[in-house]
């Protein structure tokens, strides 16, 4: 009876080779019973459109969100807003570019140097054992960028872990202790 079943598709220079050693890592992935692991030459035209495709939809997503950041602070700044709507729009606009990036980070830059081999042998394996592992952490740190961007949310988080709770601030950013 099939318990699990995942499906990877691998862009390799070596099958034989990499069938091996998943083979070796792996035991239960057993292609002859499950087809789990497909396997494409890199000089394959379909993986070679795949990789483009990748990039090119990276390379527009991070235009788009480049581009509506900047366009969003210029409406922001030429607009009669006061000073501190304008800084919490800057913040969020911030916030909103750190929370692209991390897709970025954690999924493309670690596909596109994998994919050129631009990293040593050692550490790609190593990376692609714990790839999905490293993406599924991508929504953490979305919540984390919110909760250490906003000045609010990190001084609630400072106080909930207890970091140094003696210095307060003042409206005009002078610290005070409140230590005696």
């Amino acid at each position: 009876m099939l318990k699990a079943s995942f499906y990877l598709n691998f862009i390799i220079a070596d099958p034989v080779e990499f069938q091996a050693t998943v083979a070796k890592l792996y035991p239960w992935c057993n292609n002859e019973t499950v087809p789990t692991i497909t396997f494409e030459y890199k000089n394959n035209a379909v993986a070679n459109a795949n990789t483009v495709t990748v990039n090119v939809y990276t390379a527009i997503s991070l235009s788009l969100i480049v581009y509506f950041a900047y366009k969003t602070t210029r409406v922001m700044h030429d607009s009669v807003l006061s000073i501190r709507t304008q800084k919490l729009s800057g913040r969020f606009t911030r916030i909103l570019f750190m929370q692209a990036l991390v897709p970025f980070l954690f999924h493309s830059l670690p596909v596109f140097l994998m994919g050129r081999e631009l990293l040593p042998r050692g550490v790609t394996v190593g990376l692609s054992q714990y790839f999905v592992l490293i993406i599924q952490f991508c929504p953490l740190f979305d919540a984390l960028i919110i909760l250490i961007a906003l000045p609010s949310f990190r001084r609630k988080v400072e106080e909930i872990l207890c970091f140094d709770a003696t210095n307060t601030r003042t409206g005009i950013g002078i610290s005070i202790s409140t230590a005696t």
